[in-house]
């Protein structure tokens, strides 16, 4: 039986009822997730956080839309070795904790994509380009942006097709 099992007979439930508390749907599940590896930002014995860095990180998944599906796609993408240096970052990237806890909580096809790519989570933690997205998206398809397409006039994209489909889902990732 694990420390956190031990934990939540002898405490009447206590853990859970403080994860549940914050916003977990399954108190007993997330504390068991939060304290296991590769996370390890629980600790069972003294019922709170492993560390300040480790709590902001549970507050902020609370806050998410979804705290059980974060929690469950941070597990998944932890236990990669593209995911390894995933928790560490969370707790010292304000930036990236932001983004993609806020995004993993919003959106499933997102988690599936960083379950399948697991070190795509690092694109997160620089700086954005919004304005650099017609050219990236463009360029994916070997367009060019600068010459769009009007009529019977300029660059058409050079890749169609389901190829193009995925050289644009990649890109805009």
């Amino acid at each position: 039986m694990t420390v956190v099992a031990d934990r939540m007979s002898e405490g009447g439930g206590r853990i859970a009822s403080r994860l549940t508390r914050l916003s977990f749907g399954d108190g007993a599940r997330a504390a068991a997730t939060l304290a296991a590896a590769p996370l390890h930002w629980w600790d069972a014995e003294r019922n709170e956080p492993t560390s300040t860095d480790a709590g902001v990180v549970i507050a902020a998944i609370g806050r998410s839309a979804d705290p059980d599906a974060v929690l469950g796609a941070l597990v998944d993408i932890a236990g990669t070795p593209e995911g390894t240096a995933l928790p560490a970052a969370l707790e010292t990237e304000a930036r990236l904790r932001a983004r993609l806890i806020a995004l993993l909580g919003v959106s499933t096809e997102l988690a599936a994509h960083l379950r399948t790519h697991p070190g795509d989570w690092r694109i997160l933690l620089g700086e954005l380009d919004p304005d650099g997205v017609p050219a990236r998206l463009a360029d994916a398809v070997g367009a060019d942006a600068r010459d769009p397409v009007t009529g019977t006039a300029g660059s058409r994209a050079r890749v169609v097709g389901t190829d193009a489909v995925l050289a644009l889902r990649t890109a805009y990732r």
